[in-house]
């Protein structure tokens, strides 16, 4: 079985591998088998790596609660929910040496006076007394100096014996700050010199984030958007002249966007939490695109675009690939996660679906107890939270370019869900409320001889794999 080896590096690393979470929790197609998550950050309080840390340690608790019967199960099990394996082990390379200044991390004191001279003419005084706390604050030249370490840490050296043949490796950075800018380049250097024949001759992808958001002008900040095009500019033209020229990429995506999004500026720790942005999740499909590809003679590049030029992206502004791609996984996971935070359980306890669920995997009745206190579905319903909260936050009313597929707020109708939606289109009327995915549950939990035979966990979530999976077909015609 095929791993798919991601390192997200820095602060838009860990959002990209946010997406690229999201879209396997609900369903979208990815051709590894297993992906390996790996995040390269300095700044390990940060909050956007805390949260997806957490995000996708409740993805694997999930997945491994609904998948102890697929082996045996696999003709009958329909769920496309979770399918992907996310290993959950050493998600962060440990660095060292954090919170110290630059200039004590060179030693720069105790150099020879020759050597000193060269560190005050290749790195400024304000750079040298940099503190290390949080990343590197834009400044790719002291970053590609400090990651030089992660080469050395044994949890590296074990990832790279672990990876076999057939394994793929993906790269996420961006190139307009600090980490990402300098780790990028620095780790495809370490993967193409690896003593493992099977990592230095991996089939290896990387995305480049162009700049996408600017910050607000502090004047105590490290941080400034100004210098981002500049940054981004001298990347680029070091990627052309280092990397692409030899090959030694196979696959190298980029993406930007001009309409930039204006954060506060937080350089990192636990007050560094950007709201989910559409080119995150566009980045992760590079991720699932890359997944599908076969390893070329010479390096593919590739962009993403959108069909119709708008500043609040629908379904049908998508390309058609992207559109058949997320449209109706993204409908039935936010159909199931909108269900089970409609309804209290005293509201489905009585119906015939729920009362037909086997035991759990524990051998305990999923009777309504067992079912507000069950640690599974505590951390299901946790990651559908946070699902609605990332479509939330993409559809930000901050963001310059949103992404707006569904209407979050309606509660009865649920007709009303897809953003733009033609009634026309349905055939059953204008109408889909809750008592519809009831009628659903009921009528699949009658054809007992159809359910695989496993524990409630998992048929939990094949009953509304099902259920969402008829119903999106019935009510908006998407097959």
């Amino acid at each position: 079985m095929s791993k798919l080896y991601v390192f997200g590096i820095g602060g838009t690393g860990s959002r990209v591998l946010k997406s690229l979470t999201m879209l396997l929790a609900a369903g979208v197609d990815c051709k590894a088998d297993t992906v390996v998550p790996i995040i390269i950050d300095l700044d390990t309080p940060g909050g956007d790596v805390t949260n997806n840390e957490l995000l996708i340690k409740n993805y694997g608790k999930v997945r491994e609660k609904i998948t102890k019967s697929f082996d045996t199960k696999k003709e009958q099990w329909q769920n496309r929910f979770f399918e992907t394996k996310i290993e959950t082990d050493n998600l962060h390379l440990p660095l060292t040496d954090k919170g110290i200044s630059f200039r004590k991390y060179v030693e720069e004191p105790s150099m020879e006076t020759s050597n000193k001279a060269l560190a005050n003419v290749l790195f400024s005084n304000d750079n040298l007394e940099m503190l290390m706390k949080e990343g590197f604050y834009g400044n790719p030249n002291i970053g590609s100096v400090v990651l030089n370490q992660f080469e050395q840490t044994k949890e590296f050296q074990k990832l790279c014996t672990d990876i076999k043949r057939d394994d793929k490796i993906f790269i996420i950075s961006s190139i307009f700050g600090g980490t990402g800018a300098s780790g990028f380049p620095l780790l495809l250097k370490t993967l193409r010199a690896n003593q493992n024949q099977f990592v230095s001759d991996a089939h290896i992808g990387a995305i480049a984030v162009l700049p996408y958001f600017n910050v607000e002008p502090d004047p105590n900040s490290r941080v400034d958007s100004a210098t981002f095009i500049s940054k981004a500019k001298a990347a680029l033209a070091y990627y052309d002249r280092c990397i692409s020229k030899d090959n030694g990429i196979d696959a190298l995506y980029y993406i930007a966007d001009s309409q930039m999004t204006t954060y506060e500026n937080h350089p990192g720790g636990a007050e560094q939490k950007n709201k989910a942005h559409f080119v995150e999740l566009a980045a992760a499909l590079s991720i699932i695109d890359f997944a599908a590809s076969n390893k070329e003679k010479e390096t593919i590049y590739k962009e993403f675009g959108i069909k119709n030029k708008s500043n609040k992206i629908s379904f049908d502004d998508l390309g058609d690939y992207t559109k058949r791609l997320l449209q109706k996984p993204l409908i039935q996971f936010l159909l199931f996660a909108k269900y089970l935070q409609a309804k209290e359980v005293d509201n489905f306890k009585k119906k015939p679906w729920f009362q037909e669920l086997p035991q759990t995997i524990e051998k305990k009745p999923f009777d309504e107890t067992v079912f507000k206190n069950s640690d599974f579905v505590k951390t299901l319903i946790q990651v559908q939270k946070d699902f609605i909260k990332w479509l939330e936050e993409l559809e930000n009313s901050n963001h310059t370019r949103k992404f707006s597929p569904f209407e979050l707020k309606i509660n009865d109708n649920l007709m009303e869900l897809i953003s733009g939606f033609n009634f026309n289109r349905g055939r059953f009327g204008d109408k889909f409320e809750y008592s519809d995915i009831d009628n659903e549950l009921n009528e699949i939990s009658k054809q007992r001889k159809n359910l695989p035979e496993i524990s409630a966990e998992p048929q939990l979530v094949e009953l509304f794999y099902r259920a969402t999976n008829i119903l999106v077909a019935k009510k908006f015609r998407i097959q």
